[in-house]
């Protein structure tokens, strides 16, 4: 069908170079350039937005960086698509096609297919959100859509969470409506020691004197039973949440053991 519109004399070509050849030259380089500028641009702005708040909540790189590609492959698919439509409308102008009935032939079946796919586009959506706030990442436990359990994968359509049976449930994005992130403090160890009144200062002193890093006595109080319980909190990544905590505790309890102080670690 487009084969009529193609210019057929020289002069017809001649014409076409001079009036329309421009326009399709301008619109394939709109197109290239969208393609290959499109993931810098994309990938600088999600950058700021998203390296300040990781900041803040000690987000790992890696971390940051999956999160990162996830939405930018996304939004780069987007880019493409509009600039190869604007692209062929162009082109096909420049042909001489009459594009008007075209794009409301498009309008109409972008409707019909946005009524279907409803479903599909309020996952994406959602799910850039998650995504981009950071709401949970990969590795926390959280209770979605009443499943609680470890978030495996997520994407934009879909969080992937194994419950403690090990099971994995492949959960819609647009159907979370409340997730509860159930890692504690995100990556803060709290580790509690309970010790004889009368053994406290001793106590306090071989707790300090073994603590390193960020790792800090948060409280000291008195409990029910009379003891004294003493707070230790400290920081670590996600991944190295448990393994860091139980080696705070062997300290503890060496150091404690060392200086003949009889200790309980409630909840342990």
């Amino acid at each position: 069908m487009l084969i009529f519109l193609v210019p057929r004399t020289f002069d017809d070509w001649q014409d076409w170079l001079i009036d329309d050849a421009p326009k399709v030259a301008a619109a394939l380089a709109l197109i290239v350039a969208l393609h290959l500028l499109g993931p810098w641009l994309v990938g600088k702005l999600l950058r700021g937005l998203f390296l300040p708040a990781s900041r803040l909540r000690g987000g790992e790189a890696q971390a940051v960086e999956r999160r990162l590609r996830t939405l930018q492959g996304t939004l780069r698919w987007s880019v493409t698509i509009v600039a190869a439509f604007i692209g062929i409308g162009v082109v096909l102008a420049a042909l001489g096609l009459n594009v008007v009935p075209l794009v409301a032939g498009v309008g109409v079946v972008g409707i019909a297919v946005g009524l279907g796919a409803q479903t599909l586009i309020k996952d994406v959506l959602n799910g850039i959100f998650i995504i981009a706030e950071e709401q949970f990442a990969v590795g926390d436990t959280v209770t979605v859509a009443t499943v609680t359990g470890e978030v495996v994968d997520i994407n934009p359509r879909r969080t992937l969470i194994r419950d403690g049976e090990g099971n994995v449930h492949t959960i819609p994005n647009g159907t979370i409506t409340t997730a509860t992130n159930r890692t504690p403090g995100l990556g803060r160890i709290r580790v509690e020691v309970e010790v004889a009144f009368r053994e406290s200062e001793t106590a306090l002193a071989a707790i300090e004197a073994a603590l390193a890093g960020a790792e800090k006595v948060a409280a000291t109080r008195l409990a029910v039973s009379g003891d004294v319980r003493v707070t230790i909190i400290a920081e670590a990544p996600r991944n190295r949440r448990w393994p860091a905590e139980a080696d705070l505790r062997r300290r503890l309890k060496r150091v404690l053991d060392d200086a003949n102080v009889d200790a309980e670690f409630p909840g342990q």
